[in-house]
């Protein structure tokens, strides 16, 4: 099926994610005003197209040359970022005519503060129109690019490494956290949208440009009620089959869908038929913000499982049972493995093991016998995907032990550096397995949550390797849960089924 594009939308958008111009209108000086953030981040984030800094007040903000107006600007803006008071936006859009065809409208209070604020709005939109321009916004908190543009165009200042996440987000807080997230967890991202009220451009938009985007490979967005939900699906039906799509939706309850209504004006529909339509179209509907990225993350690395049998390495026995109690019920198989399987298995661990799934370590001082397990689990073919818990934990006890002094003991020292060894292994099994089996093994260790200089070691070699480990086993059970459900959804459109 060949990829679309609406029409005239993908260009205007390109404006918006890497445009080789900005022209700021309501630029300052002051730190308290978001005409001095943007600013300062777009400068900071290291954008090496020109900015016009627009403010008949001033001469220079921030070593740049200051304009009194866009029209006095040299040439035109690829994308102008508003942020002047709300009742002067819509003048300011009608000087942008000629000057600008996407802009981006930061200043809230408008829609979402009800009636009489959305006839301003309107009027925002009619102006854009009158004058050949597009609008993102009103009431959003920016748009970024981090490869090739450098353009972080945002109020908050964070400036993630790029990747091929791309996000459009209703809200510009949830956004703000998935790209903070992105920093912490050192995976970046590549574009982002803050779509605020969507005025004019719509969540679909951004969807029907990331289809085409070949900087993108997965896209994650947070809607609380879509502008045209059967506009929205149909876009989502086209986009789908190639890249996927998932969402978290807030205003899922009634109390929800009243806080919807004040933040962006929308208005949610019923949960059940929303869900219903998402899993017809193939969008991955998720519960909560960190699903959202962990989802996006293992979309991006992962192989996609056969089926939905599920083997389980644990390097504790309560840990096990714990786990495959959530994977049964969410509908994941825990398996039972085959003779030859266990055969395999008998060769790299003790005589006392349990012989079942989970497969438990049985608590060892040593985990050398990671490697081989996963080989044998990679190899079977009753199983479809890995769930690796607890590892990480001889590097964490090495760090503890290294910090006493109890590590001037050579034989502690030895036995610390086998630790450290040993889970370097266990990673890079990890990896090898994925490549080579092509089967998805998602990683739990509770050092997930440390600091970077915390996670140094095996965990940070996973990362490097776009393997992201998650903190708990029912977070990575819902990741998994997802890729079976991806796949489910690929077969259906490949067979011309839709489910």
């Amino acid at each position: 099926m060949a990829l679309r594009a609406m029409p005239g939308t993908s260009e205007i958008l390109t404006n918006l994610f890497e445009p080789k111009s900005i022209a700021l209108i309501g630029a300052s000086k002051s730190p308290t005003k978001w005409g001095f953030l943007i600013l300062m981040n777009l400068t900071l984030g290291g954008y090496k197209g020109n900015i016009y800094p627009v403010n008949p007040k001033e001469t220079e903000i921030l070593g740049l040359k200051a304009y009194p107006s866009i029209s006095d600007i040299p040439g035109h803006a690829d994308l102008v970022v508003i942020a002047v008071p709300a009742t002067h936006v819509a003048q300011v859009i009608r000087e942008c005519k000629g000057k600008a065809k996407i802009a981006l409208v930061i200043t809230a209070g408008f829609g979402e503060l009800g009636p009489g604020e959305k006839k301003m709005e309107d009027d925002v939109v009619r102006a854009a129109r009158e004058n050949g321009i597009r609008v993102v916004g009103p009431n959003c908190n920016g748009a970024m690019c981090s490869n090739p543009a450098c353009m972080y165009a945002l109020m908050p200042s964070y400036f993630p490494r790029p990747n091929t996440l791309s996000m459009a987000s209703q809200s510009g807080n949830v956004g703000g956290i998935m790209l903070r997230m992105s920093v912490l967890r050192n995976c970046g991202f590549g574009k982002y949208v803050s779509t605020g009220n969507e005025a004019d451009l719509h969540v679909e938009d951004y969807f029907d440009y990331f289809l085409n985007d070949p900087a993108t490979d997965v896209i994650l967005s947070y809607v609380e009620g879509p502008r045209d939900g059967k506009k929205l699906m149909q876009v989502a039906r086209a986009v789908t089959p190639h890249k996927p799509i998932v969402m978290i939706k807030g205003g899922r309850t009634p109390a929800g869908s009243i806080a919807a209504n004040s933040h962006t004006g929308s208005l949610a529909g019923a949960d059940t038929v929303f869900s219903a339509m998402c899993k017809q179209s193939g969008i991955i509907l998720v519960n909560d913000i960190d699903e959202l990225f962990d989802v996006g993350l293992a979309l991006k690395r992962q192989p996609l499982p056969r089926g939905n049998r599920v083997a389980i390495l644990t390097t504790g026995g309560g840990l096990g049972v714990l786990c495959a109690d959530v994977c049964h019920s969410i509908g994941l198989e825990v398996v039972s493995l085959k003779s030859e399987t266990i055969k395999r298995l008998d060769s790299v661990l003790p005589p006392w093991w349990n012989r079942g799934n989970p497969v438990d370590l049985v608590a060892g001082l040593t985990r050398s016998s990671v490697t081989g397990c996963l080989d044998a689990l990679a190899r079977a073919d009753e199983v479809d995907c890995i769930l690796a818990l607890g590892m990480g934990f001889g590097s964490a006890r090495a760090k503890l032990l290294k910090d006493t002094s109890l590590y001037q003991d050579p034989d502690v020292k030895k036995m610390c550096e086998r630790s450290i060894e040993e889970d370097m292994n266990s990673a890079r099994a990890v990896i090898e397995c994925i490549d080579k089996f092509n089967k998805p093994v998602l990683v739990v260790s509770e050092a997930a949550v440390l600091s970077k200089e915390d996670r140094k070691g095996s965990l940070e070699l996973l990362e490097s390797n776009g393997v992201f480990p998650y903190p708990s086993f029912v977070r990575a059970a819902r990741v998994m849960k997802c890729l079976v459900e991806r796949q489910r959804f690929l077969r259906a459109e490949g067979s011309g089924l839709h489910t």
